[in-house]
Parts: C-alpha cells; sequence; structure tokens
C-alpha cells in the first residue's frame, strides 16, 4: 500500500528490525590467480541485503623475475580482476555472466558514476585513478597510487576489496533467500595482462572471503512475500543483465540481442594490443596519472570521426555523431547531472564511449526498453574515419545492458524471464 508523503510523519517507525554481516568462504579456495574460478554459497533462509555483498581479498603482484626492478601496476579499477561471473539458483542459472566483465563495469562508471570515487576517494577499495583528487593518496605501505613512474605501486599483499557488482546485485534491495533455491556465485577471474607492467608479470588474490549482510524484521517481510505470492502467484523482481561482444573493429561491428527489455548500449574501441601487458598510458589533461591500457578507451587519430548505430535497419540516432555528439548522448544515456567524464581530452583520447539509449529510465523499477524477443534483431555499430595510429588496429567491446525479470513462485518454483 502507498500512502501520500504528507502521511510520512505518521509512518517513522519500524519496530523489531536488526541487521548483522557475516563472513562467507569460498566452496573451493581462498587463493586464486589468472584464469582461475572461485565459487561460494550465499546464506539461505534469510533476508539478504544485496547491496552489501562484497568480496574482500589481499592482492600482490610478482615482477618477470625475483630480481627484476618494474614492479606490475594495478589496473584503475579492481573490479578488472573479474572475467566473468555468474549468479545460480539450484540447478538454473539467474545470471550467465559476460566476459571481459571489468571493461563493462569502468564502462558503467563512467556512464553513471560510481558513489566511490565522489565519496570516498581517500578510501582505498576499487577506484585507482582520481584525476579530480590533489593530495597524494598512499596505500597502507606508503606508496603513491597516484604516482607516474612504473614500479611505484606495491608488490606485498595489501588488503582490497569490491562491493559494486552489477547484475542481481545492482537492486540495492533485501531479497528473500528463503523463498529461492540456495544461490551461488561463480567468478572467474582475468588473465595477468590487466596489469600493466613488463611481460611476465603476475597477480595473486589470498585471504579471499565474502561479507555478507542479512536483516530481520520480526517475520513481517516474510509474510508480505508469502500472501503476495498467494495472491498474485507470482512475484516479479526486474534485474539488470548484461551481455558483451568483442571483436576486430573494420568500419562496422555486427552483434544480435534478445531481450523483453534492451535499455542502453555502449561500445568502445581499443587499441588491439591491449591485451597484452604493456606500460600504463597518460592520462590525457592530467599531468603525472596513469591508465591501463587494458581499459584506455579511445576516439582514433581523426578529428572527422562519425558513429551511427543500426538496429533492423533503423538508425540510431538519425543522424552520424560526430565526437562531441557522443558527449552529448553520454549524457543524455546517464539521465543524471554528472557522470566521470572529466574533460572533453580525456573523454577522446581515454574515455570514448559512443552510446544508444532505448528506455524512458535505467532504472531496475520500470521495464520500458526495446522488446527484441520476437524479432531476429541485427544490431551493427558503424563509423566513419575511425583511424588509429600507424600500423595499429581497434578491436571494439560493446555492452549491453537488458532488464530481466525473476519470477518467484510458491515451493521455491523460480523463472528467469530475459
Amino acid at each position: 500500500m502507498q500512502f501520500p508523503k504528507k502521511l510520512s510523519n505518521l509512518l517513522n517507525r519500524m519496530e523489531g528490525y536488526n541487521q548483522n554481516t557475516y563472513k562467507v568462504m569460498p566452496l573451493n579456495a581462498d587463493t586464486v590467480s589468472a584464469g582461475k574460478i572461485i565459487s561460494m554459497r550465499l546464506p539461505t533462509n534469510c533476508l539478504f541485503d544485496l547491496s552489501q555483498f562484497t568480496m574482500v581479498f589481499d592482492l600482490s603482484t610478482s615482477n618477470k623475475s625475483s630480481g627484476g626492478t618494474t614492479h606490475a601496476r594495478f589496473p584503475n579499477n579492481l573490479s578488472s580482476f573479474i572475467y566473468r561471473y555468474e549468479v545460480l539458483a539450484g540447478s538454473q542459472t539467474i545470471s550467465q555472466g559476460f566476459n571481459d566483465y571489468g571493461t563493462g563495469r569502468i564502462i558503467k562508471n563512467i556512464v553513471d558514476g560510481s558513489s566511490t570515487h565522489r565519496e570516498s576517494r581517500s578510501v582505498i577499495n576499487h577506484e585507482f585513478v582520481t584525476p579530480q583528487a590533489t593530495d597524494k593518496i598512499e596505500d597502507d605501505y606508503g606508496h603513491d597510487i597516484h604516482a607516474a613512474a612504473e614500479g611505484s605501486v606495491k608488490t606485498k599483499g595489501n588488503t582490497y576489496f569490491i562491493d559494486d557488482f552489477l547484475g542481481l546485485f545492482e537492486l540495492k534491495k533485501v531479497l528473500d533467500l528463503g523463498a529461492l533455491p540456495e544461490i551461488s556465485i561463480r567468478i572467474t577471474m582475468a588473465n595477468d595482462n590487466v596489469l600493466s607492467g613488463e611481460d611476465g608479470c603476475k597477480w595473486t588474490m589470498e585471504n579471499v572471503h565474502f561479507m555478507c549482510t542479512t536483516v530481520g524484521v520480526d517475520g513481517v517481510y516474510e509474510q508480505i512475500v508469502e500472501r503476495k505470492i498467494k495472491e498474485d502467484k507470482v512475484i516479479e523482481i526486474p534485474f539488470k543483465q548484461y551481455y558483451s561482444i568483442s571483436q576486430r573493429h573494420s568500419n562496422s561491428t555486427r552483434f544480435s540481442v534478445s531481450s523483453q527489455s534492451v535499455d542502453r548500449i555502449f561500445g568502445v574501441f581499443r587499441d588491439s594490443a591491449y591485451a597484452t601487458i604493456g606500460l600504463a598510458v597518460d592520462y590525457d589533461g592530467f599531468a603525472g596519472y596513469k591508465l591501463s591500457k587494458y581499459n584506455n578507451f579511445v576516439s582514433g587519430t581523426s578529428k572527422d570521426l562519425k558513429t551511427q548505430y543500426s538496429i533492423n535497419h533503423i538508425l540510431y540516432p538519425q543522424y552520424q555523431a560526430s565526437k562531441v555528439a557522443n558527449l552529448k548522448l553520454l549524457k543524455q544515456a546517464s539521465m543524471k547531472e554528472t557522470n566521470e567524464v572529466y574533460s572533453l581530452r580525456t573523454f577522446l583520447n581515454n574515455q570514448f564511449i559512443v552510446p544508444l539509449t532505448l528506455c524512458a529510465t535505467p532504472d531496475t523499477d520500470n521495464i520500458d526498453g526495446f522488446d527484441s524477443r520476437n524479432t531476429a534483431s541485427i544490431c551493427e555499430l558503424n563509423t566513419i574515419d575511425l583511424v588509429p595510429e600507424t600500423n595499429k588496429a581497434f578491436d571494439s567491446y560493446i555492452l549491453i545492458e537488458t532488464t530481466s525479470s525473476l519470477l518467484i513462485g510458491a515451493g521455491k518454483a523460480l523463472e528467469v524471464r530475459l
């Protein structure tokens, strides 16, 4: 039941509420390296706060040889260490995940902004480059994480965390796990090439565990869920689902997607050698700041670049968009006053994203995007004058944001509507 805001002063008391946080260990091993898989299970028969799900770990790097002097640099966002993560309920897949997860996470940060970046610049978690910060920021070992020199980042393990997972955990809501089969998480780790440094650098995560927060409201919430299922037969919970495509780009990148709600599409271009370990690149416009070349999104050397999407031969937008036009379209896609585009220079040389908005609002409360289930949707990202540097080429990465539905019925019956 919804009440008008004028009555909110009569409804600001909740009795019997409590919450607690638990440490959950992985099922297989608490130490992982490049390409390994780590699995865990969420607590059962509880009210689970999706917004507080956190992966905690000690992270260290090693050089090409024990006598080497060049250290590896961490990627700018620690989500880059995740290549793919899947969410399963019993034997059914809720989210199959998407490849190169870390790149998708960085794209989302640029588009929608990151509360960590804006509010916690001095906290050492998963944001390592903050061009707007003027103070020197050190980790626990006294190393300046913004320093330009290679080898400035520590090699000894220190504790970090990731707490902004895409997909189901974007809901920022409480989920009754007692109404679902047991939920498990599978995380496939990225390769060593997400590091910056010399060939042969490696990374290792140790003491991996997860923080899970549960809440209690004296049985009231469970009763509401039970009554809702009895009355409506099913509870529908919309949540974000993502897909990605990566390929060599030659004037056009083609892809397809089938979903009840295709919300937004984001395309980026990277130097074709992005997946080989190399030195970090300059963060244009901010002297002394560095960026992992793995997640350096560029617009090429031609000022005349034009971009345009096509879905079933319908053009989006209805004209060929220039570089600057894409910056405006990106602001339109974020639907927020601010995002993480620092300047026009950084947008063109480090953060260039080609956006397409197909929904009324990008939040998870509404299913209002493009329904592509009944058609063989052929999509293209086309470019004109996307010119790389001499003897180089571009790879494209397309991130497709959709809204799926989690349908919960009686007896822990579960259906996922893509």
